[in-house]
């Protein structure tokens, strides 16, 4: 399947006929912003069925016609067709090219043609289902088609899944069939109704064709006598045959008169049934969407419960980050006081060195004035001079090495004693990181267990959320079965009360009787026998046998009232009616002991009906010698009992006449025109029971919806309690993770301290060797001098004076050039540990910015989700 071509003709900015061709290849349309590209887009969507004016990016149907120019008029129509390749029936057409036109008119009428032949846009759609193609396709992508699809609900995705998989026509046809299904449903249930409601009405009208029956027997009867007759009664037969003719014809008329109201009557009922069903498709509709109100605004609060949560445990993380970042502030300053106290004391040493060197120089100029002041001595024991100074200077140097030796020896021990100190504090360190690896170990363990006990709580939850929810689904169709029931019983017993109210199944005479006393024009008149009397359900079929066609009777008040109403109906040709005057009437019930005790014995017909205590004759004069029984068998026996005196009825309609006479047949109904009221109240004590046990199954769905949401506030809470637990593992598997690099650096720190000693170790061993050898040169030169000092006091007897100040002041200079190497070392020292402690600091300065920036980033998530519950609050909220 290939698109050929695109012809446009007054689509938006094409007012010309515009054919686009397609070619094998790729066609572009370019151009600058605003030239109609989109257009071409539009239309193609337009002619494959699109209804949505936003789609098509108008606000009506009616602004994708030319509008016009200046220069041009508008078009008064537009049409775009779309020409296919179909040459391997791609599309379910029997034909090598499909032509797709559709045509929009500016008064509103549309039309669609498939190779020029009109079809509806059912056809359309149905043609390019499975395609791709379509108003629903994925074939045409326009601009934030990509974004609008992966944004898009799942519901909505998986239409587009469907119909690129190929079976969208089958949901379109299931759905469709599903609809009809329902529309037939709903037609059998009013079929139904119609079936039953005329069903009802057989009874009355076989009685009524039953009595025209004996008519027509009777009129062909007097046919026949009259002809025997006819010579002497000529003219007084045919005014009887007239009379007669004109009573058929009435009774034609009157026939058809409530052949018509029935017919109006159906067509009130059924339009009155398909607004019911309107309503109740709308209140579910609303039901519904009040449902998913409440889902939705509890999955919202589930969703800002598990934000709070994420909240407390960002504001912990925040504590914990302050504490570290305090502590390390604290390290810090006291780093900083350790850095200061020891830059303080290079200052001094500094200055002590200074002073040194300024004594120094002092002595020197005073040694060299009393070697100033003793040069002629001084040539004279320049050997021996030269000797002891060269002594000297060989024992100052010894003394130097063996001070250089001894102080670095010192130093040596003060930093193995410090080395030892900081081994011994490594291994606690790495002891206790080893601890703290086993203690994150156990930790995480215990946390998998935590996270699978979790798993299974959720697991549980939701199978009890599902479980919950088919239940509250269950007690919702019951609720809604229930409610359609009594719905039903509603409109059912409406009808019956629609139906007494109009007196169906009375005669015209009755009708008018009733009709007139309604207007006033009659008084006196009480209604119809069936009207007083309150029969039970169980008695109406053999009180309705009994009292036969007086159940037409009317009840007045006197025979001034019977004679008013008389005269009123001949007056209307209204037909005839039986009355029952309150003042004549008096009836008497039988003597029913002798048939009491006798099995199937039911009662006198009068008293199993009620009536009020001025209708007691009346009843008892149509009903007082009927006796009521079981079946037809029980009701032969009592009649042979009382010798056939009296009329017995069984409760199933059969009748035994007096004299011996049977009449029977197929039951009447129970909507007869006597327990009509009954059945009245008791289909009105049903919808009323109904609607009681439909608001009673609404109140238990209630609790079950409560018990839903109850359990998915559980669920939600495991599931927090899941994603609480799952966090610890990251944060434990994070601190082990550190722990173990902790152990690494501890551990390399820990074998450099070892390694540092055992060089410390050779070192001092150097050093001691090198002070004892200094040691035993000192001592061998302080012979020698001793000795030279000793040749020389013969030689500078006068001058010992001179050069014991000589002597002293070579000492002091000895003393202060040692006191001078010995600063500058402890000079060294100092700066060597400023410089370990400000590498110190800069390494908790790292800590502390690290510290920080995971500050920050806990801030910044607290306010996300704070932003993103006050979100969800505003959703849940609308």
């Amino acid at each position: 399947m290939l698109l050929k071509s695109l012809e446009l003709q007054g689509f938006k900015t094409f007012p010309d006929k515009t054919t686009l061709k397609f070619e094998n290849g790729i066609t572009a349309v370019v151009g600058p912003n605003g030239s109609g590209k989109s257009n071409i887009s539009d239309a193609m969507r337009w002619v494959l069925g699109e209804q949505s004016t936003r789609a098509l990016r108008c606000s009506k149907m009616e602004d994708i016609i030319f509008s016009g120019t200046p220069q041009r008029k508008a078009q008064g129509f537009c049409e775009v067709t779309v020409t296919m390749d179909n040459t391997d029936r791609e599309l379910n057409y029997d034909g090598d090219t499909v032509s797709v036109t559709r045509r929009f008119y500016r008064s509103g009428e549309s039309e669609y043609r498939i190779n020029k032949t009109l079809v509806r846009l059912r056809d359309v759609h149905e043609l390019f289902m499975d395609t791709g193609l379509g108003r629903d396709g994925y074939s045409i992508i326009g601009q934030g088609k990509i974004d609008s699809i992966v944004s898009a609900k799942s519901e909505d995705r998986r239409e587009i899944f469907e119909e690129a998989a190929g079976i969208s026509r089958f949901r379109y046809r299931k759905e469709e069939a599903e609809r009809r299904l329902e529309k037939a449903e709903e037609n059998l249930i009013r079929l139904h109704d119609i079936l039953n409601e005329l069903e009802e009405r057989v009874g009355p009208l076989r009685e009524q064709a039953e009595k025209a029956e004996k008519f027509i027997a009777l009129d062909s009867e007097k046919k026949e006598l009259e002809i025997g007759l006819w010579l002497e009664t000529l003219e007084r037969s045919g005014k009887i045959v007239r009379e007669v003719e004109e009573k058929i014809a009435s009774a034609q008329n009157s026939y058809e008169e409530v052949e018509s109201e029935l017919n109006v009557l159906s067509a009130q009922i059924e339009q009155n049934f398909t607004e019911t069903n309107g309503c109740t498709a709308q209140m579910e509709e609303a039901r519904l969407k009040a449902s998913e109100a409440d889902e939705l605004a509890t999955r919202k609060e589930g969703e800002v419960s598990v934000l709070e949560n994420d909240i407390l445990h960002e504001q912990q993380t925040i504590r914990r980050l302050n504490g570290e970042i305090e502590s390390a502030a604290l390290t810090g300053q006291t780093l900083e006081a350790d850095i200061q106290e020891k830059e303080q004391a290079v200052k001094a040493k500094e200055a002590e060195a200074a002073q040194n060197h300024a004594d120094f120089i002092a002595f020197t100029a005073q040694l060299e004035e009393l070697r100033a002041g003793t040069d002629s001595t001084t040539r004279e024991i320049d050997a021996v001079s030269a000797e002891l100074v060269a002594l000297n200077a060989a024992l100052s140097e010894m003394r130097v090495q063996q001070s250089s030796a001894e102080s670095s020896m010192q130093e040596i021990r003060a930093r193995a004693e410090t080395v030892d100190a900081a081994i011994t504090e490594s291994e606690e360190r790495l002891a206790a990181l080893h601890t703290e690896c086993e203690e994150l170990d156990a930790m995480l363990h215990d946390t998998a267990e935590y996270i699978q006990n979790a798993e299974n709580t959720v697991q549980g939850h939701e199978m009890r959320v599902q479980q919950r929810r088919k239940r509250a689904e269950a007690v919702k169709a019951e609720a809604d079965r229930q409610m359609l029931d009594a719905k039903e019983k509603e409109r059912r017993a409406g009808l019956l009360e629609d139906l007494e109210r109009n007196l169906e199944g009375f005669t015209q005479s009755v009708k008018t009787v009733m009709r007139e006393s309604t207007r006033g024009n009659l008084r006196g008149i009480h209604g119809p026998v069936t009207r007083l009397l309150k029969v039970p359900r169980e008695y109406a079929v053999a009180l309705e046998t009994a009292l036969g066609a007086a159940m037409q009777n009317v009840v007045v008040d006197s025979e001034d009232a019977a004679k008013a109403a008389i005269r009123l109906l001949k007056q209307r040709d209204s037909g005839r009616a039986t009355f029952l005057p309150l003042t004549t009437v008096r009836g008497t019930v039988i003597d029913a002991r002798d048939v009491q005790n006798m099995p199937g014995f039911v009662g006198v017909a009068s008293t199993l009906c009620h009536c009020d205590e001025q209708y007691a004759g009346i009843r008892d004069s149509l009903l007082g010698r009927t006796i009521v029984t079981e079946d037809l068998d029980r009701a032969a026996e009592i009649a042979r009992r009382i010798r056939f005196r009296y009329r017995v009825v069984s409760l199933d309609g059969q009748i035994v006449n007096a004299g011996g006479s049977f009449t029977g047949g197929s039951a009447a109904r129970n909507s007869g025109l006597l327990s009509r009221s009954a059945e009245i109240a008791r289909i009105r004590a049903d919808a009323q029971m109904l609607a009681q046990a439909a608001n009673e199954t609404l109140e238990r769905h209630k609790t079950t919806q409560q018990e839903v949401l109850q359990a998915m506030v559980e669920l939600e809470n495991a599931k927090a309690v899941l994603a609480q637990h799952r966090e610890d593992e990251i944060r434990f598997k994070t601190e082990a993770a550190r722990a173990a690099r902790d152990v690494e650096t501890e551990t390399a720190n820990l074998a450099s301290l070892r390694d540092e000693k055992e060089s410390a170790a050779k070192r001092l061993s150097g050093f001691v060797q090198t002070a004892d050898s200094a040691q035993q040169k000192t001592e061998e030169t302080e012979d020698k001098i001793q000795a030279a000092r000793s040749k020389m006091e013969s030689m500078i007897g006068d001058r010992e004076d001179a050069m014991h100040r000589c002597d002293e002041t070579l000492q002091h200079l000895q003393e202060i050039r040692f006191a001078g190497l010995a600063i500058e070392k402890d000079k060294e020292s100092l700066e060597n540990a400023v410089q370990t402690l400000k590498a110190q600091q800069s390494e908790r300065a790292a800590r502390i910015e690290s510290l920080n920036q995971e500050l920050a980033e806990s801030f910044e998530k607290i306010k996300a989700r704070e932003a993103d519950i006050e979100n969800r609050k505003i959703e849940s909220a609308n």
